[in-house]
């Protein structure tokens, strides 16, 4: 193996060359950038442009809202490219690019800040700003919008992006694959290159492949498991012990543009004493991690700990003497519960094969019986949004009934016999992922699903037979180790394959798998909603956040419950105008260690009916409730003398008349408390 690097590093990468990027034109909301390009390298110059984004908080360089722009030349020699959608008196990392048929190379990195006096924002179209703090919203809401990329669009489901190659070379495997909102990936493994591009292990790559030139955090070994956190920093797992040439065993946090978060905010210490297969964060912030391993920090920890946000182990979560065997993964179901998947047949000295469920304190709970459990390995767990659970691996038993290599659970631990793949996987399967339709992808070194020969990437129906609708045609020549879900219904696979449907593609490739929508809505200025549907995936831990500053910063609105066909958040009391964002869950990945992000954005102006001028109709209705008061005064009295003179035919028309002047002011009354 050792060899085969040397190899790979000894191949020329021709590729163009750039200086140092140039701004001119800055103002509020607009600059100039530019770069100039010194050599087309070993190939014609297909494309050249600028990359830019917001600073990240703590200095570092771009943000997961990296904009790419194309120049429109070719040549070599300075060009610039006019920028005009920035924000005010904020600081943009910026860079120039160019690329031929060797791959896209980077400039160096430069950072401009954009005068102070903002320009006014207008109002998004479609919305019509209000004259004062109203009654209504309007329709604001992000109708979405998500189809498969334009070489998949109309396509079948299981047709290969031909335009999606990453390029691992010589069948190093890609482990993680983790979503952020826009559209890229953080992806771990043993990989050593990426189209002809040196990263050791971790990568960040764009939405259409390519290696994010300005992620360059590398690890010394394998990682395993990536976990993006909602405010964009990431957690990695595996078996490497520095990040960076800095001491970081087995597991670490990197801030959002990729650089190693210090120790001083997030303290991995001595780390875990063995390999970590798995994260799984949860809702609070802890983070949970799973592997081959005895402790953590110098703590005990059999095969799993919990970490509090600060990267120190949580002495409250105690599994006592843990797993006896691998822990390889990890999921949270919604009421805080921790599933666990591996090749134990002991936990805490409770005999149990190699599924369990624990308590928040990480005690065995017993309310989960899933009988004599699996039979060999489970590489995988996850939670449906009905509550029942997901397990694939090696096995070929559950709780002593045939299931071959993929098993659905309730929640209580039991067989659910409603799913029932019959023969199933005729090998492992790796990794698993579950459209919001209830279809299930699957991944791994199966080359028959039942009677049908399907090599290595698959999808199920909820029942657990094949969804035949879904045809990958030759699938992968090799093993898939990782399936994710994209927004847009698309599926990402990783794996060690060099070829699918008898394509080259090295470790990574793009599936269509039919269309998905998505929804963020303002509902009525105190309710806001995330509508999803199709062939998009599942997600949980949702949390809506809001920026009045225009999309610069946001604050946390509150966590969303769900609803059907999406999630919800009320209580709201919105301003006039804003942007609201939306983040959950995704999960997948090798051993379904690996969470991303998905989300969206919605600007909205508040849409009102002005405020209706009453005071003349407030004036006549008291006026009127005046001159009835006054008038069932007199009638009082009449209606007092006329009784002590026994006059009871008066009396009694006098009565009849207060009554008719009372409902008179109740109903005036009425009026103005509508006003």
């Amino acid at each position: 193996m050792v060899e085969r690097w040397k190899q790979l590093e000894a191949v020329p990468v021709a590729l163009p060359d750039l200086t140092s990027p140039t701004v001119t034109g800055v103002g509020a909301n607009e600059a100039a950038l530019g770069g100039t390009l010194v050599s087309a390298g070993g190939a014609p110059v297909t494309e050249r442009g600028i990359v830019y984004s917001l600073t990240s908080e703590d200095g570092g360089q771009l943000t997961r809202n990296v904009i790419r722009v194309a120049e429109g030349g070719t040549g070599t020699g300075a060009y610039t490219v006019d920028i005009s959608d920035l924000v005010s008196g904020k600081d943009y990392s910026y860079a120039a690019y160019a690329e031929n048929a060797q791959g896209r190379v980077f400039s160096k990195s430069a950072h401009v800040t954009t005068d102070p006096s903002p320009a006014p924002p207008a109002a998004p179209e479609g919305f019509s700003e209000g004259a004062a703090p109203g009654d209504n919203f309007g329709p604001a809401s992000a109708p979405s919008s998500f189809s498969a990329p334009a070489v998949l669009a109309g396509l079948p489901a299981g047709s290969l992006d031909p335009d999606y190659n990453p390029g691992v070379t010589n069948g190093n495997a890609v482990f993680s694959i983790s979503l952020q909102p826009n559209g890229g990936a953080i992806i771990g493994g043993e990989f050593r290159f990426l189209g002809g591009v040196s990263r050791d292990y971790l990568a960040r790559l764009r939405q259409d492949g390519s290696v994010d030139a300005f992620f360059t955090t590398e690890t010394n070994d394998p990682v395993n498991s990536v976990a993006i956190q909602p405010d964009g920093k990431i957690v990695i797992g595996g078996r490497f012990d520095k990040v960076n040439d800095a001491s970081r065993t087995g597991f670490a946090r990197l801030n959002e543009d990729g650089s190693l978060e210090s120790e001083a905010t997030f303290s991995v210490g001595t780390g875990a004493d063995g390999f970590v297969y798995s994260v799984a964060l949860q809702a609070d912030g802890k983070i949970l991690i799973g592997g081959l391993f005895t402790s953590v920090q110098g703590f005990a920890r059999p095969g799993i700990a919990r970490l509090k946000a600060n990267g120190q182990v949580d002495t409250t979560f105690d599994p006592g003497d843990g797993a006896d065997e691998a822990v390889y993964s990890l999921a949270v179901q919604p009421d805080g519960k921790i599933l666990v998947g591996g090749h134990f047949t002991d936990f805490d000295g409770t005999t149990i094969n190699r599924v369990v469920r624990l308590e928040t304190n990480g005690a065995v709970d017993g309310t989960f019986d899933p009988g004599t459990g699996a039979d060999d390995r489970v590489t995988g767990v996850s939670v449906q949004p009905n509550g029942d659970i997901l397990v694939c691996g090696y096995f070929t038993t559950m709780g002593s009934t045939s299931r071959s290599r993929i098993a659905r659970l309730l929640s209580n631990g039991t067989l659910d016999t409603s799913f029932d793949p019959g023969t199933g996987a005729d090998n492992h399967i790796y990794s698993t992922a579950t459209q919001l339709d209830g279809k299930i992808l699957i991944g791994g070194l199966f080359q028959n699903y039942g009677a049908t020969a399907i090599n290595r990437i698959a999808r199920l129906d909820e029942t657990g037979a094949l969804d035949l609708s879904f045809d990958p045609g030759a699938g992968a020549n090799s093993e898939v180790d990782a399936v994710v879900i994209e927004e847009n219904g698309s599926i990402l696979i990783g794996g060690t394959f060099s070829e699918v449907d008898g394509t080259s593609q090295g470790g990574m490739a793009r599936f269509a798998t039919g269309d998905a929508t998505e929804s963020l809505t303002v509902v009525d200025g105190t309710r806001v909603q995330w509508m999803r549907g199709g062939a998009t995936s599942v997600v949980s831990d949702v949390k809506f956040e809001l920026s009045e500053d225009g999309g610069a910063s946001f604050a946390p609105l509150g966590a969303g419950a769900a609803v059907p066909g999406g999630w919800e958040l009320g209580g709201q009391s919105l301003p006039v105008s804003g942007v609201l964002k939306v983040l959950g869950r995704t999960n997948g990945g090798f051993l379904s260690g690996s969470s991303g992000v998905a989300g969206e954005e919605l600007a909205f102006v508040r849409q009102v009916t002005p405020p209706v001028d009453n005071s003349a109709a407030i004036a006549a209705l008291n006026a009127q409730i005046g001159a009835a008061s006054s008038k069932l005064a007199k009638l009082k009295k009449q209606f007092k003398k006329a009784k002590k003179k026994k006059q009871k035919s008066k009396a009694k028309k006098i009565k009849k008349l207060i009554k008719k002047v009372n409902a008179q002011i109740a109903g005036a009354t009425a009026q103005l408390g509508g006003l």
